[in-house]
């Protein structure tokens, strides 16, 4: 009976939760330089549930991805969390990204990314997210420069980031993200990523992951995240799911 109890709390975790940020559909954290293909939609469905300094706590992010054209895809999702032990939505995000230069933008694809035409292909892109807090959460902004390539059966991926809230009124924190993945099987990758804030880089967070393609239209991320720092003790575990509408 007790097993059973675990597992029905492990699934609960891992399938009824949501990930922090989307911000493409190739990582945990990092966000992704090559833009969707026009035309298509995606639902995204992620998951976290943290531990922070004993703390427990759930957030989930459900949002829906759209390609607009060869150089411009939208993006609109929730915040949602538990504070003080209730659920609620925190904020509502509109998210944008911008093709800025080169060849690997084209298209983001979620698993076959191995094909030769596009094996040392290099871009950049520009993210733009707004969000709209509620329950006296901010309003916050989020920029990110996305550079990345791939190279054979690696992707590789960097983020510079600004984030801040339209009340402050100095500039917002400064921060970056880097991910690897490498294909194992033609459905299969690892990878692994890190991130922090530029100005203390003592305080990082280390998240390596698992990317399976289940098919051609559903993906799915599982990874784990541990921060490493002197000032809190934060672990995460992080499931995401994507799926093409169209």
């Amino acid at each position: 009976m007790k097993r059973i109890i675990v597992l029905l709390g492990v699934a609960h975790v891992l399938f009824s939760l949501s990930l922090y940020a989307h911000h493409g559909k190739n990582y945990l954290v990092t966000g992704s330089h090559e833009l969707s293909k026009p035309g298509s939609l995606y639902l995204l469905l992620s998951s976290s549930a943290i531990n922070r300094s004993g703390e427990p706590s759930y957030e989930m992010e459900p949002g829906l991805l759209m390609g607009v054209t060869n150089w411009y895809d939208v993006e609109i999702h929730l915040h949602q969390g538990t504070e003080e032990h209730e659920f609620q939505t925190e904020a509502i995000a509109f998210e944008s990204r911008f093709g800025i230069f080169g060849t690997g933008i084209h298209h983001e694809e979620s698993h076959h990314y191995e094909n030769e035409e596009n094996e040392s292909a290099f871009g950049a892109s520009m993210l733009v997210e707004l969000e709209k807090g509620f329950h006296e959460h901010p309003d916050n902004y989020e920029l990110r420069m996305i550079v990345g390539t791939n190279i054979n059966e690696y992707r590789v991926t960097g983020n510079l980031i600004l984030q801040g809230n339209f009340n402050q009124q100095i500039g917002g924190e400064q921060k970056f993200a880097f991910g690897v993945r490498r294909l194992v099987f033609e459905t299969l990758s690892f990878g692994f990523e890190v991130d922090g804030n530029i100005q203390r880089l003592t305080s990082l967070t280390f998240t390596p992951g698992v990317f399976i393609g289940l098919s051609d239209q559903f993906d799915v991320k599982l990874g784990a995240s541990i921060r490493s720092s002197s000032f809190t003790e934060e672990n995460q575990i992080r499931l995401a799911a994507i799926y093409q509408i169209n």
